[in-house]
C-alpha cells in the first residue's frame, strides 16, 4: 500500500486517525534528506508516511512504517427510512365531526 501527502491513515494497534505530511524520500532539499537518512538507519524505507495528529490540544509528529498504517475509510451513515404517508385510514385514529360546532375566528 502507498500513501500520498494529505492522505488520512490510521494506526491499526490503536485506530488513531492521522493526516500524512510527507514521504521518506520525496524531497530534495538537503535538510530533508539529512532527515531521512537519518531515518534509513532507523528502519524505515522511501515511502515511510511522516504523521501528524493531535492527542487533546498536543500536535504530534512521527515517521511509522508503512505496514502500521492503513487508509482511514469514512463509512457512509445509512440513511434513515422514509415515512410512509398518513393516508388517514388508521382504525387508532378519532373522527372528529366539526360540522356542529360553531367556531368564529
Amino acid at each position: 500500500m502507498s500513501f500520498e501527502p494529505g492522505d488520512v491513515v490510521i494506526k491499526k494497534d490503536s485506530d488513531q486517525k492521522m493526516t500524512v505530511l510527507r514521504l521518506v524520500g520525496d524531497d530534495e532539499n538537503d535538510a530533508m534528506n539529512m532527515m531521512d537518512h537519518q531515518l534509513s538507519s532507523k528502519g524505515f524505507v522511501s515511502g515511510s508516511p511522516m504523521c501528524e495528529w493531535f492527542e487533546g490540544t498536543v500536535i504530534k509528529t512521527a515517521t511509522f512504517h508503512i505496514r502500521d498504517l492503513e487508509k482511514f475509510e469514512e463509512k457512509a451513515t445509512p440513511e434513515p427510512a422514509a415515512e410512509e404517508p398518513d393516508t388517514g385510514t388508521d382504525a387508532e385514529e378519532e373522527d372528529f365531526d366539526f360540522d356542529d360546532e360553531d367556531f368564529d375566528f
